[in-house]
């Protein structure tokens, strides 16, 4: 059902996507950091995309042998990798919106992989899920959970995604290898195509168990990258106040990108908000304080941990009545 709340929101969030993008992409300082590579670049001109070839490779190299920019890499890949993980999930359930669909999240992240996920993903994100609120019945039911096909497919490509991210500063800028790694890097949103033609229809009946694995997957997750969190912010204060490491363009770059991905989170979490639509205790008070306390992505983990356990409820509740 629509909801009026919804338009300050998505203009908002767009509004900062979009800003962030212009100060990112055309500041003079970046633009004169494209023209180097461009410049410098050793591939010939009938190289396909090459453009973008001569920006992405450079660009990634400089990132992972810089301290700071790893650690806005670490930032930014976990709470993007929750936050994918969501959304995915949330496209296998039955019952949920057109508008929630792994061909949608793809080509956004296809053109985040481009123009940087943080620019596309304010602009898409809030968007679809207000799109999905607002064209859902009035009458629907909460959406059940993916059957476990699906929810383990799902972590299986989160995972595969997982390794090629971390062959980017696992494998030396100066080993050949490394020029691959970084191809299949910016190519593995094509990973999560075959979520589309997975069935999501569940079996909801007394004698079948509803799916619990989704809620289990952002638990260890919300542990995990508290951790992490703490480790990078930690390394990150060092390494500035050491001044070891400069903070260059593509640093400045990806830390634009990293706040516009938070700016996507709250997006999306105001429209479930003004939609009636949050899990008991994380209102935007004890949401804010626990991204203080544990970091983003944790916080992103535990959020949609409790949005999963809700929806377990809800199908078991429903599987029981109907096996009376």
């Amino acid at each position: 059902m629509f909801n009026p709340s919804f338009i300050p929101i998505i203009v908002a969030s767009t509004t900062g996507g979009l800003l962030l993008g212009r100060k990112a992409l055309l500041d003079p300082q970046m633009d004169a950091v494209f023209k180097s590579y461009l410049s410098s670049c050793t591939y010939g001109p009938n190289t396909p995309f090459r453009g973008l070839i001569c920006i992405l490779e450079p660009f990634f190299k400089d990132l992972v042998t810089n301290e700071l920019g790893k650690g806005f890499l670490t930032a930014f890949g976990t709470t993007g990798s929750v936050m994918s993980l969501h959304l995915y999930l949330r496209a296998g359930q039955h019952g949920r919106s057109a508008f929630l669909s792994p061909i949608l999240f793809t080509l956004n992240t296809l053109a985040g992989q481009v123009m940087g996920a943080g620019f596309t993903s304010p602009v898409v994100i809030p968007t679809l899920l207000a799109l999905a609120k607002t064209f859902e019945p009035a009458n629907a039911k909460r959406p059940a959970p993916p059957p476990y096909a699906y929810i383990v497919t799902t972590l299986f490509m989160h995972f595969c995604v997982f390794a090629i991210s971390m062959s980017l500063t696992g494998i030396p800028v100066t080993d050949p290898k490394w020029v691959y790694a970084n191809y299949i890097f910016q190519l593995f949103p094509l990973i999560f195509l075959p979520l589309s033609f997975l069935p999501t229809k569940p079996k909801t009946d007394a004698q079948t168990e509803t799916p619990t694995l989704s809620a289990s997957a952002f638990r260890v997750l919300k542990f995990l990258h508290f951790c992490s969190w703490w480790g990078t912010a930690i390394g990150f204060v060092a390494t500035l106040r050491a001044g070891t490491a400069p903070f260059t363009a593509p640093v400045r770059f990806m830390a634009l990108d990293f706040a516009g991905f938070v700016i996507s989170f709250v997006g999306g979490y105001l429209i479930d908000l003004v939609a009636g639509d949050v899990p008991a205790g994380f209102g935007p008070g004890p949401l804010a304080l626990r991204a203080l306390a544990t970091g983003p992505a944790s916080t992103l983990a535990a959020y949609f941990e409790a949005r999963e356990r809700e929806n377990i409820k809800f199908a078991a509740d429903a599987g029981l009545k109907k096996g009376e």
